[in-house]
């Protein structure tokens, strides 16, 4: 009987299923990152069907981590910049009732 993932390989399948990522971005991520894995054999990895050495499956926890990471900045970005262009609405509308008063 086969054996199902360890920690390792679970918490992968996990943030990629989670954080909705694509796996053809995190392996152009695994790549850059001098990965030399192709990109079947990490995608039966994220997907539970494979296995990886551990050097690949560490810079494939790095290359996750990164987009991860991106991912929420990029987020937070806009939630700020959204925040930003509303309290400028919002100063626009306050400045044109202030002149007709």
């Amino acid at each position: 009987m086969a054996e199902g993932p360890d920690d390792q390989q679970q918490n992968v399948i996990n943030l990629v299923k989670d954080n909705a990522l694509h796996l053809g971005d995190l392996w152009i991520e695994y790549f850059a990152l001098t990965g030399i894995e192709s990109y079947p054999a990490v995608a039966d990895y994220v997907y539970g069907r494979g296995d990886l050495p551990q050097m690949e499956r560490d810079l494939l926890d790095l290359a996750l981590t990164e987009i991860v990471a991106r991912n929420s900045r990029e987020r937070l970005h806009g939630l700020f910049r959204n925040r930003e262009e509303d309290t400028d609405k919002y100063n626009d509308e306050d400045r044109a009732t202030e002149e007709n008063l």
